[in-house]
């Protein structure tokens, strides 16, 4: 998905997992999207 964080410390105790959860998430439905008008 073309993300890059340095943040693995704040990862790893919980506090930036939204800054990766988000953009998969939005990975996932563009892509499903992309698979469903096929």
């Amino acid at each position: 998905i073309g993300l890059t964080l340095y943040k693995l410390d704040q990862v790893l105790a919980g506090e930036a997992l939204d800054e990766i959860i988000e953009p998969l998430i939005a990975e996932d439905q563009a892509r499903a999207l992309a698979a469903s008008a096929a």
